[in-house]
């Protein structure tokens, strides 16, 4: 495994098991198959890690989503401000366009963003341990 594979941003972009680096926490890795997008299998299929740890724990997912999508729209701003001279209107109208398309990315990073707060990597997880 390499240095990268071993930070938290590679689990949270990857949507990989926070505890192992290595299962999925998905079990479509597609996230725009809308009907598979909160699919999650109850454990990770290489380490064991239990993902939703007490009841209702992903709710606390919408506070990373609202992170993600407030830096989406401010990059959107950004770059159309440095390159692009259009009125605030048209503005609102991308940054709508472009938040809609990447719900099923912020989604699924929110929820690995918030399990990844909560459990760290162990580089000696083993299956049927934890």
């Amino acid at each position: 495994m390499t240095g990268w594979q071993k930070t938290k941003a590679y689990s949270i972009i990857n949507n990989k098991c926070p505890r192992c680096h290595e299962g999925e926490m998905f079990l479509d890795k597609n996230p725009y198959r809308l009907k598979n997008l909160d699919k999650m299998p109850e454990r990770c299929p290489v380490c064991g890690q239990k993902y939703e740890l007490e009841p209702m724990f992903f709710y606390g997912a919408m506070y990373a989503s609202y992170a993600i999508t407030i830096a989406f729209s401010v990059a959107t701003f950004i770059l159309i401000y440095l390159f692009v001279d259009m009125p605030i209107l048209w503005y609102i109208i991308i940054n709508a366009v472009i938040l809609i398309a990447l719900i099923p990315l912020s989604f699924r990073w929110a929820r690995s963003m918030w399990i990844n707060f909560f459990v760290h990597f162990d580089p000696e997880a083993k299956a049927g341990i934890q």
